[in-house]
């Protein structure tokens, strides 16, 4: 008996619905809205050995499949099970809604003020794109240093 775990990915336009069947494979496409990240990023993530499954043998681009249950264990081992189906927030994103700048919103990343996931095998240093913070987060930290009350209408129009 296969676990189907059902999730619910809000993109900026609309709501996609999608299924995880552990025991089924997905496309990189598939993931990448799932994950909200780019495609070029899964499949970067899938050949550095994050994610399992394997490649189409003789496709013009080496496609690659995902095993569900594979996508479901680097979800939940890199932080971002638990925000499914909530908007996630790039740190320039984040900053434009909060108006700082994006270096002030990774150093809050970083120093654990803001709450958020990395992507593994990105470098963090440098590339601030691999930062990822869900809504809630980002409400609870404009809530926190009073910035909520006059920018709660941007949320989401970014």
């Amino acid at each position: 008996m296969n676990d189907v775990l059902e999730i619910v990915v809000n993109n900026v336009e609309d709501a996609v619905k999608i299924e995880i069947d552990q025991s089924k494979f997905y496309t990189t496409t598939q993931v990448a809205k799932i994950c909200q990240l780019a495609r070029g990023i899964i499949a970067d993530l899938f050949d550095k050995g994050y994610l399992k499954g394997f490649k189409i043998p003789g496709s013009k681009y080496r496609n690659r499949r995902i095993l569900g249950n594979s996508l479901i264990k680097f979800m939940k081992e890199n932080g971002m099970y638990e925000y499914l189906g909530e908007r996630i927030y790039t740190t320039g994103e984040a900053a434009k809604l909060c108006r700082v700048s994006t270096p002030t919103i990774i150093k809050c990343f970083d120093n654990k003020m803001l709450k958020g996931y990395l992507i593994p095998g990105t470098n963090t240093n440098t590339d601030h794109k691999f930062r990822h913070i869900p809504e809630k987060c980002l409400i609870q930290f404009m809530k926190e240093y009073g910035m909520y009350e006059y920018l709660k209408d941007n949320l989401g129009v970014v």
